[in-house]
């Protein structure tokens, strides 16, 4: 189950985004995105702090690169998993390698 919350961290519009941040955009709907997590949960590597990257084959939003302050579309993902839910945060594409 998605943690709204979190989720609405990465979803431009949401009372939780907030763009001085300047974190990664999903930009798949709460829907398409629980779809995913069904499917694509536990097929990743292990990331830190209780996190899995995943490619979900197909574009999930934009990695945001603040150093370069550029964005990247993405198929990547850290599902982030927490006793209240999981959420996906779009990561580096994996044609930038680490």
């Amino acid at each position: 189950m998605i943690h709204e919350d979190q989720q609405g961290k990465h979803i431009i519009g949401h009372k939780n985004y907030k763009e001085e941040e300047g974190k990664s955009i999903t930009t798949l709907s709460m829907v398409k995105m629980e779809e995913l997590l069904q499917k694509y949960a536990g097929t990743g590597q292990i990331a830190r702090d209780n996190g899995e990257r995943v490619d979900f084959k197909e574009i999930i939003g934009f990695y945001i690169n603040k150093q370069k302050n550029k964005k990247y579309e993405t198929t990547v993902g850290i599902i982030h998993y927490s006793k209240n839910g999981l959420h996906i945060v779009p990561a580096r594409p994996s044609w930038m390698g680490r």
